[in-house]
């Protein structure tokens, strides 16, 4: 399979076909390619929400500017993004790698001191926008794998992050929600399948320098 083929044939899917399901292998390979996904020193800081029940996708519906693809889709998926980022993160993070790297602790110590003094000095805004950036680098890993097997996808980022922080809880749990995904199969009714896709020309995004 080329990539750059299958980059070419993904597009945002405005709509889906509600009859068309994502099998249960195809799924666990999302979720396992989010779980794999790159992340600034590995922390992955940040949770995953499938939205399997019809009545809290249909409560949600309204706060995606009714954007039918969060209902329609087969599989609706929510990035959240935890609130705050602590020394003991840090802590259990490099304890979490000696455990898995069967390293010992004085190992670990000099990566743990050099992620502390990264963040030193940082506001919470600032830590929360660099934590936020790592779920948007997973939202695209996922989006390339569904392109890669044939599922189509569509990022939404235009809902209402307060209210879908109520509505799924998220604030008790200290997450936000940060972006949505709904993924699945296209319909035929969805005239934008056949739409050529826009981009600018090489020489207009990639300079050598």
């Amino acid at each position: 399979m080329n990539i750059i083929e299958q980059l070419n044939w993904r597009y945002a899917t405005k709509i889906f076909d509600k009859t068309k399901k994502i099998n249960k292998q195809d799924l666990d390979d999302l979720l396992e390619s989010f779980r794999l996904s790159a992340t600034s020193f590995g922390f992955q800081h940040y949770e995953l929400l499938v939205i399997e029940t019809p009545k809290i996708r249909e409560a949600l519906l309204p706060f995606t500017w009714n954007q039918k693809q969060a209902t329609d889709a087969s599989h609706y998926f929510v990035l959240c993004t935890k609130n705050q980022f602590t020394e003991q993160d840090v802590d259990n993070h490099t304890s979490y790698i000696g455990k898995v790297r069967n390293q010992e602790p004085e190992r670990t110590a000099a990566y743990n001191q050099r992620i502390r003094k990264f963040l030193v000095g940082k506001s919470t805004e600032n830590i929360f926008n660099y934590l936020e950036n790592q779920t948007f680098i997973a939202l695209g890993t996922l989006m390339t794998v569904c392109a890669m097997k044939n599922i189509d996808s569509c990022a939404i980022g235009g809902f209402e992050r307060e209210k879908y922080d109520e509505i799924l809880g998220l604030t008790e749990k200290g997450l936000t929600a940060s972006v949505c995904l709904a993924v699945g199969y296209r319909s035929s009714e969805d005239s934008y399948q056949s739409v050529k896709k826009v981009r600018k020309p090489m020489d207009k995004v990639v300079q050598f320098i």
